[in-house]
């Protein structure tokens, strides 16, 4: 039987919970799941914490949302989507999940400079103007960064980094949106994209990698994103790293 969440409203901790009947076999693949209504009132959260739990579900390749008939669990997925390396990026805390996707992104734009075609280019840009509109209309901007993260890694044109990302990305998406409501953060976000997508725009690996790295960095060099880094991590921070 599934059981409630007793705390306050946490999609993430509605989507563990999911996962976990789906894992277990409770619900195997194919099973159409209950309602956003049903979910809502067994795990004890609001609906719209239910419908952000499935979205991320979907993301990780565990369910299928058909408009008109439900959301099924998925009969099969990806296998960078299942099992261990699912649980493992579950299992993991903030440091070592940000640690793995620093490793990734600085990996992915190299790639992206070299390999990018102007299609590419185009989606990075359309990301960097969805995030604008988001800052002026006073957006959170979490699944704007998202979207533009996952373009820079689309456009290193390796179909299992783009996987890998996802995961990670979605996993870290908590402490993301956490990040960016720190005073300022949004918009030297914003610059230090479009550093990156011209870094990309002129074919320059080295230059991407250096910008990647001191965006991703800010965690530690930016106070105030430290502070919120230590709380999320347990207050413990690792150092800097450096290239």
């Amino acid at each position: 039987m599934i059981e409630p969440i007793n705390r306050t409203n946490l999609y993430q901790e509605a989507a563990q919970r999911i996962q976990a009947q789906i894992e277990s076999g409770s619900w195997p693949p194919g099973t159409r799941l209950p309602s956003e209504r049903e979910l809502a009132r067994a795990l004890n959260v609001g609906r719209s914490s239910v419908r952000e739990a499935l979205r991320v579900l979907q993301a990780n390749d565990l369910i299928e949302i058909r408009p008109g008939e439900g959301t099924f669990v998925k009969q099969t997925g990806s296998p960078l989507s299942e099992g261990r390396l699912r649980s493992l990026l579950h299992d993991k805390e903030i440091a070592d999940l940000y640690e793995a996707r620093e490793i990734l992104d600085m990996q992915s734009v190299a790639l992206a400079a070299e390999r990018a075609t102007a299609e590419d280019i185009r989606a990075i840009e359309s990301a960097l103007e969805c995030m604008v509109e988001g800052i002026q209309a006073g957006r959170s901007c979490v699944e704007e960064d998202f979207e533009f993260h996952m373009a820079l890694t689309r456009a290193a044109d390796n179909p299992v980094l783009a996987q890998i990302q996802e995961l990670l990305l979605r996993r870290v998406e908590p402490a993301v949106e956490q990040f960016l409501q720190v005073p300022g953060r949004l918009a030297r976000s914003l610059a230090e994209h479009r550093a990156i997508l011209e870094a990309i725009r002129v074919g320059d690996a080295t230059a991407s990698r250096q910008l990647m790295h001191t965006h991703l960095q800010s965690r530690f060099t930016d106070p105030a994103m430290a502070k919120v880094f230590m709380e999320l991590n347990g207050a413990t921070m690792p150092a800097a790293s450096s290239l």
